[in-house]
């Protein structure tokens, strides 16, 4: 982060400089706003118009917002034919969106390719479900955070359980009443609703365990005066000062290292004083490696009266992790229900709308909060940095327990995959959660 970039940032109110998960949802992307495609064809079919009069009807709610159309294509053929043939099935939707209307400024299309499959290729019908077109859509202005559910959970047996968040329009977790939520599994042309749903507000008895990972690598320390670490450090401290007793927090602080400066306590002291010592210049960024070791909580992984999260502060530059990737941190913290919260402290050149379009680093940072339930932020104007500190506390503090059940007898078989569609209705604003998971 350059420190002529940072003073040339506008200082935006806090609701203006807070990023946006993929959970948003305007009543989108269920499984009804899919546009599906015949083999090797790229044409839209008369079932899609329907879908893209309600994609446009939502666009004219929320002229300020961008879509993100998302091709993909079945396994049948090249690496090289089949990305670019999704990427004709986005640009055909896009254009089409664009001729009824749609600022092309706000469309953005690409497309995956048979990269990123939701059913098996391996049967005609699969490879039906392959053959699509997704939307997300993201905030542009800087005017309001948009709500989404945020939520991290798995699948064993004929239960879903996790935690869930529902944000409003300050990034803050407000409440979600048992009669506002739904759920259906969905699989092939095949969903059941849910034979049991439990929403349980959090206790604030249970014990939270917060692994707070602060990055020391070169990119971090600008000149001799280090204003990003000290920020950085200013806004940790303040997450401290403000917590309750039945949080224990761990300092990790990285680079070219990875150091466990605190292991978790509440001692206020302890962790102030951690937040002080060992803040030399650490040279790579091993930012993967000190997330994937965070997730290592063996102690706690059992205990169902224990609470997990990580937060990550991080310009994300990293080149230290040897073969870590993010989908593997994903996977360990889905199975130990952890959630990631991150913030973004890259360049503004390396930061887009949507997030991850411009750099890796973000990319990174952006994937690991969305994949685990946490959420991402975009520290626009580092003057600010603390207030999402506070943000993350809130949502810690105001989340719930949720378990999901389901009619054995009505379940697919093991292996086959599923995508969970969790809907909360808040006031006539209809926000969505969807994961596919492998039935084991």
């Amino acid at each position: 982060m350059k420190l002529h970039k940072i003073i040339l940032l506008l200082a935006f109110i806090l609701i203006a400089d807070i990023s946006y998960s993929y959970n948003f949802d305007i009543n989108v992307n269920d499984t009804n706003e899919v546009v599906y495609f015949d083999f090797n064809r790229y044409d839209l079919k008369p079932e899609a118009y329907p879908i893209l009069e309600r994609v446009l009807k939502v666009f004219a709610e929320y002229p300020d917002a961008t879509l993100e159309v998302i091709g993909h294509a079945d396994a049948i053929g090249s690496y090289d034919y089949n990305l670019k043939l999704s990427e004709r099935r986005a640009n055909t939707v896009a254009e089409y969106l664009i001729s009824k209307g749609m600022k092309r400024s706000n469309i953005t299309s690409k497309g995956m390719g048979k990269s990123d499959s939701v059913a098996t290729n391996l049967t005609d019908e699969g490879r039906a479900r392959n053959r699509r077109v997704e939307f997300k859509w993201h905030n542009t202005s800087n005017q309001e955070f948009l709500p989404g559910v945020n939520a991290i959970g798995d699948i064993k047996d004929n239960q879903w359980t996790g935690f869930i968040s529902n944000l409003d329009t300050s990034g803050a977790a407000v409440e979600i009443s048992p009669e506002s939520i739904q759920s259906e599994l969905q699989w092939g042309n095949n969903k059941i609703t849910n034979t049991n749903l439990k929403l349980i507000p959090f206790n604030p008895k249970l014990q939270f365990i917060i692994s707070i990972l602060m990055d020391y690598s070169g990119s971090m320390f600008i000149n001799n005066d280090v204003p990003g670490i000290s920020l950085m450090e200013n806004a940790v401290k303040s997450f401290i000062n403000s917590m309750n007793d039945n949080t224990y927090i761990r300092i990790i602080k990285f680079g070219s290292s990875i150091d466990v400066i605190q292991n978790y306590t509440n001692n206020k002291t302890l962790l102030l004083k951690a937040v002080n010592n060992n803040s030399q210049y650490r040279d790579k960024t091993s930012m993967l490696k000190a997330v994937l070791h965070a997730t290592n909580i063996n102690e706690y992984k059992n205990d169902p009266l224990v609470v997990k999260y990580i937060i990550v502060c991080s310009d994300g530059e990293d080149n230290n992790s040897d073969f870590i990737s993010v989908k593997d941190i994903i996977s360990v913290a889905r199975e130990n229900l952890i959630r990631v919260y991150c913030i973004g402290l890259m360049d503004f050149d390396k930061h887009s709308y949507p997030p991850g379009l411009n750099s890796k680093a973000e990319n990174d940072l952006f994937e690991l909060a969305d994949e685990t339930g946490g959420y991402y932020f975009y520290n626009q104007d580092s003057t600010t940095l603390s207030k999402y500190y506070e943000i993350i506390q809130n949502q810690i503090y105001k989340s719930y327990n949720i378990s999901i059940e389901w009619d054995k007898e009505k379940l697919p078989p093991k292996g086959t995959t599923v995508t969970l569609v969790i809907t909360v209705n808040t006031k006539g604003t209809i926000k969505t959660f969807r994961k596919s998971y492998i039935m084991q």
